[in-house]
């Protein structure tokens, strides 16, 4: 039976960006401007307008605007301060040698020239241009193969991610979540103490590891949390006399509650280790155009990791996404997977039994499912309200009581305050009755001994506390 496609109006475009898996394990010190710059680089080399091009004019106000920061006379600085660092700067790359045999680690110069522009000053003299100022970067021929000339297609040594979960992350963090992100699909990384001594920058800092813990691994845990689209647990790995010497991190898909960037539309960008490509002239970044929607479609980011390991191929996924309701996708991949697990499908090579799914989805009907999940989904949220009414109605409650409580007191204060020698009574009262050993002055101090006395005041002047 097939099923009836969405209307093409409901549609929203799904864009990605691959990172080189070379690029996200490697070595670098890079400061926060600095990859900022190297950031909106790998954004823009694979946008079609820029295949195989090497040298980018890229305005200020352009980065300010990516990154979310003060459109400044400062900002517009930093850039230029980073784009002079960014002339010497190498990162370092792990790559076997054919003809040792052996494995290397390797320094990449980034660019083999960088610029900014400048303006002519009233007295004749050069200014930095600090209104229609831009950065020009030309990318280093030992850089090329890892950044230009992608094919488009998702198999291979890259890592996807969502431009707007990494423009507001500090340097350190970034470079943290690629590292977790490359291995989502499977759930877990081990790092050791030394490695995440790189990651961080702590080179002769924090030899105690409790430290690096709390100022780093937990500020990571809840900065991932709340800004991308993972999360994580970790487990500590001792060796010998109990010290830590490495962490297992335990990965998991995160969904934020509400996105950190809304006015910022990812791009469509890639890096590729390809070894080819000829160099273009010039050519100037502009901002993509304003959707007023959000590019990258949830429903794609969802099934993704899903559907990777049998075999679908991004441009599959999104193309069932812009056919078939979410409902469709989401029923038919967990009706999919229960298969697997139960080994009902005969083909056993996972990346092969694709050819299934695609089946179950452009076949198979699931109203009545679809139907039951609806209904399970709106139980859920009638318990949730229902429970949240509930803590709405207790709260007031004890607001009601404490208001009580605090007037009770205030009226208790001005009863004893006409009454000089009565508090001096009660108290008696109190002790003999209870065989306590309370002061007059502990009214104040002790709640206990406060509700004793109030409740003696209530009994002798009934008609001050109706």
């Amino acid at each position: 039976m097939k099923l009836k496609q969405a209307k093409s109006k409901n549609l929203r475009p799904i864009r990605l960006i691959k990172k080189s898996n070379d690029l996200i394990e490697a070595r670098h010190s890079l400061g926060t401007w600095e990859m900022r710059i190297f950031l909106k680089i790998i954004f823009l080399v694979n946008e079609e307008k820029y295949k195989g091009v090497t040298n980018f004019i890229i305005p200020i106000r352009e980065l300010i605007r990516d990154f979310k920061l003060e459109n400044s006379r400062q900002s517009y600085q930093y850039f230029r301060d980073a784009r002079e660092a960014l002339a010497t700067r190498t990162i370092q790359i792990f790559q076997e040698n054919t003809e040792t045999n052996k494995w290397e680690r390797v320094n990449k110069s980034l660019f083999s020239e960088t610029a900014h522009s400048v303006r002519l000053g009233k007295d004749g003299s050069m200014e930095d241009d600090d209104r229609d100022g831009y950065i020009r970067l030309q990318l280093h021929e030992q850089i090329k193969p890892f950044l230009i000339n992608i094919n488009g297609s998702l198999d291979g040594n890259y890592t996807l991610f969502d431009k707007q979960y990494v423009v507001e992350l500090p340097v350190k963090m970034l470079r943290f979540y690629f590292l977790l992100k490359r291995f989502a699909d499977l759930g877990s990384r081990e790092l050791s103490i030394e490695e995440l001594r790189d990651i961080f920058d702590l080179e002769g800092k924090y030899q105690n590891y409790g430290n690096i813990k709390q100022r780093f691994l937990e500020k990571a845990r809840r900065e991932l949390a709340e800004k991308t689209d993972i999360r994580f647990d970790y487990d500590e790995i001792k060796g010998k006399g109990k010290t830590v010497v490495a962490v297992k991190f335990r990965i998991y898909p995160n969904a934020p509650a509400e996105r950190q960037s809304k006015s910022l539309q990812p791009g469509s960008t890639a890096i590729s280790t390809a070894k080819t490509g000829a160099e273009n002239q010039p050519i100037v970044s502009t901002p993509p155009a304003a959707t007023g929607e959000n590019a990258m479609d949830d429903a794609f980011e969802k099934h993704y990791l899903k559907v990777r390991a049998h075999g679908i191929s991004a441009g599959t996924l999104a193309s069932w996404v812009q056919k078939y309701p979410s409902e469709h996708l989401e029923a038919a991949i967990s009706d999919f997977q229960e298969k697997v697990k139960k080994g009902q499908i005969r083909e056993t090579d996972p990346l092969k039994q694709g050819g299934y799914l695609r089946t179950l989805i452009e076949t198979a009907d699931y109203t009545l499912k679809m139907t039951a999940e609806k209904s399970r989904a709106a139980n859920r949220q009638k318990a949730q309200e229902v429970a949240q009414q509930t803590e709405a109605v207790q709260s007031a409650s004890d607001l009601q009581k404490r208001a009580k409580a605090e007037q009770d007191r205030k009226l208790a204060n001005e009863i004893l305050a006409e009454n000089p020698n009565l508090i001096g009574e009660l108290t008696h009262e109190i002790n003999h009755e209870r065989f306590e050993d309370y002061q007059p002055s502990d009214f104040e101090q002790n709640a206990l001994f406060r509700v004793l006395i109030i409740g003696k005041l209530k009994g002798r002047f009934a008609a001050a506390f109706s």
